[in-house]
């Protein structure tokens, strides 16, 4: 299964880097993708379900879509603007993702957010923006590689099981009822976002990491240090 997520997401990522930069017109890098090609994303992250498969001699207990991952993990590597992004984060479908394994190092998820931040006698935080948080309800990062990324979106029902979670930050974030038990965290950072019923039980949460204004009602960290 990870040669064939490596074989796809070269891919993806060469298929989207060959519309997006033609070679009749090698001086278009503007950060604009073609609507037929914003609509042929939106299409294929549809048509990618999830399902069963046999991973290690067993089959997973749910269904997932690595073909999911590997298309945004495709598409968040492209110098894209942020209309762009905009335009297929708030159509696509990553829910039930399995990101299990991937590098998604050094990434911004927010790099296409605009909008106005301002907070009230520094204790009541805000944001105003026109940009829909991506959707990865039920997807797994179990072992994915989140080191020095900052996330932005609905996480809720996520699997963190085992995520290299180095310099990691959440904003404004919505990881209810997700799941990070017995992983080591190091200068992770939850910044203005929901994690209502998550689960750290016996995580590791070191070094200089922390929860700034964020919703903690019925998370577990039972056993966590």
């Amino acid at each position: 299964m990870l040669k064939k997520k490596v074989i796809l997401e070269r891919f993806c990522y060469l298929k989207l880097f060959y519309h997006k930069y033609p070679s009749s017109n090698p001086n278009a890098r503007d950060g604009n993708l073609s609507e037929g090609l914003i609509n042929k994303i939106i299409f294929l992250s549809e048509k990618f379900k999830p399902y069963l498969y046999l991973e290690k001699d067993s089959i997973i207990k749910k269904s997932l879509s690595p073909e999911r991952a590997i298309l945004f993990n495709s598409i968040i590597h492209l110098d894209l603007n942020s209309d762009t992004y905009d335009k297929i984060f708030k159509r696509a479908n990553f829910t039930a993702s399995d990101f299990s394994n991937l590098d998604l190092s050094n990434l911004n998820f927010a790099k296409y957010l605009n909008g106005i931040k301002g907070s009230y006698k520094k204790e009541l935080q805000g944001l105003i923006t026109p940009n829909k948080r991506i959707n990865f309800t039920g997807s797994s990062f179990g072992k994915a590689n989140l080191e020095n990324t900052i996330l932005y979106g609905t996480f809720s029902q996520c699997n963190f099981k085992g995520a290299i979670l180095n310099k990691t930050t959440f904003i404004w974030s919505d990881i209810e009822n997700s799941f990070f038990h017995n992983t080591k965290m190091i200068d992770i950072h939850f910044e203005n976002s929901n994690l209502k019923k998550s689960d750290f039980t016996a995580s590791k949460i070191i070094s200089n990491s922390g929860f700034v204004n964020c919703d903690l009602r019925g998370v577990k960290f039972d056993n966590s240090e």
